[in-house]
């Protein structure tokens, strides 16, 4: 996932939902719990594994033939 920081800066990853997170009031607990520096590098593994397991699962119904 990327996101377009107001200021023009494109994050990916854990970063891309922090900052998503800090424009929706529901979830800036949210945004500032997993801002914190042990939990965000958690965040930023998780996040990496996922991506990676949802591309190879999007990959092999699609890419297969190649």
């Amino acid at each position: 996932m990327h996101v377009m920081e107001s200021d023009g800066r494109m994050v990916s990853g854990a970063a891309a939902f922090v900052a998503m997170w800090r424009c929706l009031t529901r979830y800036r607990p949210l945004a500032w719990a997993v801002s914190l520096p042990g939990v965000f590098g958690l965040a930023e593994q998780a996040y990496s594994r996922f991506a990676r397991w949802r591309w190879k699962g999007r990959c092999d119904q699609v890419c297969g033939e190649y």
